[in-house]
């Protein structure tokens, strides 16, 4: 089990559902690395239920109000997550983590044994078919 997460001093067995699209020829940041920036994206999650019309009208409401704040503050530019689905924004966040994995599987094993030893990822999801379709997604580099 992976317990050194990118950002972490204290080696924990999880990683924070936090991510941030970076707006130069940085790498995105994801889980404790992300914690820190302005305009991270926190506790994401699929909407997997459908929306009512007053929960609808809340998610615009509270847009408005931030894109308001955006316009005040001149310093601030647009990040690249406003453009991005929620879908699109998890399948980054899992490949960040995916990346991660194989690369701390990479520093174990030499390249001989890892070409001889298939890698699986379990990935464990409600039984939704658009998660389905969204995890599969992130797995295919």
């Amino acid at each position: 089990m992976l317990q050194n997460w990118p950002g972490d001093d204290e080696n924990k067995h999880f990683v924070p559902s936090t991510f941030a699209f970076s707006d130069s020829d940085l790498p995105n940041k994801w889980g404790y690395d992300a914690e820190s920036e302005p305009t991270a994206i926190r506790h994401i999650k699929l909407e997997l239920e459908p929306t009512t019309t007053l929960e609808s009208l809340d998610t615009l409401s509270e847009l408005l109000r931030t894109l308001t704040e955006l316009e005040a503050d001149a310093t601030l530019s647009v990040s690249k997550h406003v453009t991005q689905s929620p879908s699109d924004i998890i399948v980054d966040y899992l490949r960040g983590i995916l990346v991660c994995i194989h690369g701390s599987i990479s520093e174990k094993y030499t390249n001989n044994e890892l070409g001889e030893s298939p890698i699986d990822f379990a990935v464990t999801h409600p039984a939704v078919c658009t998660t389905y379709l969204i995890v599969r997604k992130a797995l295919v580099f």
